[in-house]
């Protein structure tokens, strides 16, 4: 996945993909706190990572998920659509994730 992550909210069409393909992704069960382009401040992400393969967590936003509401103190396995945008607005990503299913989610002790 490389780099920090976040979430498009802006209506895109399949011409406006330049790649797609569904992957396994792992949320972590904490927040973490990262920097972003649009905040001068630090805001909480969530800890994600794509599985198998990646070995460390990346960031991203809490909504980067499209139909997913992420909720603290669970291990989250999902599936979701990775779509590599043509075209990106300005202010926004190269990526989008939509949630295709919720594989797992494990109560982790706090």
């Amino acid at each position: 996945m490389g780099g920090m992550l976040f979430a498009l909210t802006a209506c895109q069409t399949s011409k406006d993909i330049s790649s797609s393909k569904t992957i396994t992704m792992e949320i972590a069960p904490e927040l973490t706190t990262c920097h972003t382009w649009y905040s001068p401040n630090p805001v909480s992400c969530m800890q994600v990572r794509e599985v198998p393969g990646d070995s460390g967590y990346e960031s991203l936003s809490p909504s980067g998920i499209q139909g997913f509401e992420y909720e603290p103190g669970y291990l989250w396995t999902l599936k979701v659509k990775k779509e590599k945008l043509k075209n990106p607005p300005a202010d926004a990503g190269d990526t989008r994730y939509i949630l295709k299913k919720v594989i797992s989610r494990k109560r982790m002790n706090p």
